[in-house]
């Protein structure tokens, strides 16, 4: 797994990104992810806190605020990568939440 995976949840339960450096893959059972949410289910998102992103021909908007864990197990299946189009605007979303700039 690696930082800013995107997964599909089981159950057509949604979609999350992993966010958690690749550093302790190995060592630990869980990964931190925030979860992707439709952008007609929650408004107007917040510009820096939640960047937008196209999946599939819908808006999602990156919640950083819910950020949460999962074991491995309940991830489901690699959707992909958006790290190349999108890292930078993730890492600065959560850079917002944790130290506010």
């Amino acid at each position: 797994m690696a930082r800013f995976d995107l997964f599909r949840l089981p159950a057509n339960q949604g979609y999350v990104v992993d966010v958690q450096s690749d550093h302790t893959s190995e060592k630990v059972t869980t990964r931190v992810v925030v979860p992707l949410v439709p952008v007609a289910d929650i408004g107007k998102p917040i510009a820096d806190l939640n960047p937008v992103v196209r999946i599939e021909d819908c808006d999602y908007a990156f919640v950083a605020q819910s950020l949460a864990t999962l074991t491995s197990r309940e991830l489901g299946e690699r959707a992909g990568s958006l790290l190349a189009d999108h890292g930078d605007r993730f890492a600065y979303a959560l850079d917002i939440l944790l130290t506010g700039f």
